[in-house]
């Protein structure tokens, strides 16, 4: 519960702000590290321990702005996304839903030796990423729906309460993917980013699975905002150095186990759309209608 007299005001404009700015410096260092202190075959920091410290200190600026504003916002509380009409939020829902089936897809045709022992498929990795494309399916379906409801104002999501937890689970046994690889998660920048946006998207979507579905949602509202903005600005700053690096043709500053990631890029569209949307939605009552400005 939040203490009573603390509220304070968390704009769109605020939201905004603070999600634009950080993420473009975070690209920028991200980016520079990648180029110039990272060794991509083992994914260890060859120097650069200042960078390392000032990117890392952006991050937590910006998730600790993200969380503590949201929490004593009086406009975080108010988020209803119930019943919206949105063209923009349901084209990028769609979106996110496609890149799940890619995610899908591409869990069942990655390559491998295959033990076969449970124990076998559970340290080479092989079980959690055949659960992780078979939640990414129904992850997608769940997506779709809510894709549909964003499009034509309508609430259908809210009755799938079951597959409203399939993202869930496809955040989770993505990162325990992540766990059961033989190497230090902590020496290597990219497994630890990617283990810190994975256990934000996991709050998220939790959060976002109540708040459609209606179930205990009351007081859950503000971590929308804050832990869909906190993943987003690390899957912002993974992404886009690795897609910008992978077009002009310098694959050899990406670790070939973390390549571009076309789920990640998505999800940070996602959430950016999803906040803006939630920020202009906030009476409890009614649903905002972008098309036409009226409530």
């Amino acid at each position: 519960m939040k203490i009573k007299g603390t509220q304070t005001s968390f704009t769109l404009s605020d939201f905004s702000k603070i999600l634009g700015i950080s993420t473009a410096v975070a690209i920028v260092l991200r980016a520079i590290q990648m180029a110039k202190f990272i060794d991509n075959e083992t994914g260890f920091a060859t120097g650069g321990k200042a960078f390392s410290v000032v990117l890392i200190l952006v991050i937590i600026a910006t998730v600790l702005a993200f969380v503590v504003k949201a929490f004593l916002s009086a406009e975080s509380e108010k988020i209803q996304l119930q019943g919206v009409k949105s063209k923009s939020l349901g084209t990028v829902t769609a979106l996110f839903s496609l890149s799940l089936l890619f995610d899908f897809v591409s869990g069942f045709t990655a390559g491998g030796e295959v033990s076969a022992d449970l124990k076998g498929l559970m340290l080479t990795g092989t079980m959690p990423r055949f659960l992780q494309s078979f939640f990414a399916l129904f992850a997608a379906f769940y997506f779709l729906i809510l894709a549909k409801d964003f499009l034509k104002g309508k609430a259908d999501a809210s009755k799938h309460r079951v597959l409203a937890i399939m993202p869930v689970c496809w955040a989770g046994f993505r990162m325990i993917c992540r766990f059961v690889r033989q190497i230090s998660f902590v020496k290597v920048s990219d497994l630890f980013f990617e283990l810190v946006m994975l256990a934000f998207m996991l709050i998220f979507f939790m959060a976002l699975a109540q708040v459609i579905s209606g179930v205990y949602s009351d007081g859950f509202q503000w971590r929308i905002p804050a832990f869909g903005a906190s993943a987003a600005l690390i899957a912002g700053m993974l992404s886009v150095p690795r897609l910008i690096f992978t077009f002009v043709g310098y694959e050899s500053y990406i670790n070939p186990q973390h390549t571009f990631q076309i789920t990640d890029l998505a999800f940070f569209a996602f959430v950016i759309v999803l906040a803006a949307t939630a920020f202009k939605n906030i009476n409890p009552y009614t649903a905002y209608d972008e098309e036409n400005g009226e409530e």
